[in-house]
């Protein structure tokens, strides 16, 4: 009786642990999958300044075809999302983990590093504008809630809501002599937030431009990334952040007493 015992107890164990192997082997897929959250056709567009490069083959520099430039449409048909996974730096503690996705952008079907691309429109680059105003100009002026508010020294503020589609919240706070802005994105990794933020707060498209202003990382505090940018004189403070389904991009900038 003991050693029947004994042998089913082995059994049992043996058991779980197959089991537990298949539940493992079955869902991990699903898991990988739902990191990258695209689907057959899915639409994504190019938001790097810099263009997206697009190679007959995943793994090899040599077999690029052309570069596809802000804006362009980039059409999924990739049913193994992470089979050539890449990781790419900006800074020494910023890294965007990414893949080459096959994808069709205009006649040419081949892969591109979707680390580039996002799920969110691309704004007007033809407007001639930054900041909110490059939002209104691409999307048109959305219904503005407002609300007097108070900050923790009992200085009178003011907080200002609007929406640009299902995928940009955007929040103006007055506190005393400093503004904060912040844009709430939905359907974005951090690349999207990223570039994002490197699209509304540079002034890549002002024309009238005579030099370069963009935000510089500066550090990575636990997964919160820090940059400024510089604007004449001034000075604004930039972050971008998780939170929960979304990613944050908030500024924040003081003006100097007089």
């Amino acid at each position: 009786m003991v050693r029947i015992k004994k042998l089913m107890d082995k059994y049992l164990l043996t058991m779980r642990i197959v089991l537990f192997a298949l539940i493992t082997f079955y869902l991990y897929p699903i898991t990988v999958k739902s990191q990258r959250h695209y689907q057959l056709n899915d639409t994504l567009y190019v938001w790097s300044m810099q263009g997206a490069p697009i190679y007959e083959e995943a793994d090899n520099p040599g077999s690029k075809i052309k570069t596809y430039y802000y804006g362009e449409a980039a059409r999924v048909v990739d049913t193994k999302i992470d089979k050539h996974k890449d990781n790419r730096y900006i800074g020494k503690d910023f890294k965007f983990s990414g893949a080459m996705v096959k994808v069709i952008m205009q006649k040419d079907t081949g892969y591109v590093y979707d680390g580039y691309l996002s799920a969110l429109r691309p704004l007007n680059p033809r407007s001639g504008n930054r900041g909110i105003q490059l939002l209104e100009a691409s999307f048109g002026k959305e219904p503005v809630v407002t609300e007097k508010t108070r900050t923790s020294n009992g200085q009178q503020g003011e907080k200002s809501v609007s929406e640009y589609g299902k995928n940009i919240r955007y929040v103006k706070e007055l506190k005393g002599n400093c503004t904060v802005e912040t844009f709430t994105l939905n359907n974005v990794r951090l690349n999207g937030a990223y570039y994002f933020m490197m699209t509304v707060y540079s002034n890549y498209f002002l024309k009238d431009a005579d030099s370069i202003e963009e935000p510089d990382f500066t550090q990575n505090a636990r997964g919160k990334y820090y940059f400024t940018v510089k604007s004449g004189a001034e000075r604004k403070r930039i972050t971008i952040q998780k939170s929960g389904n979304t990613y944050e991009v908030s500024s924040f900038e003081c003006e100097l007493p007089e």
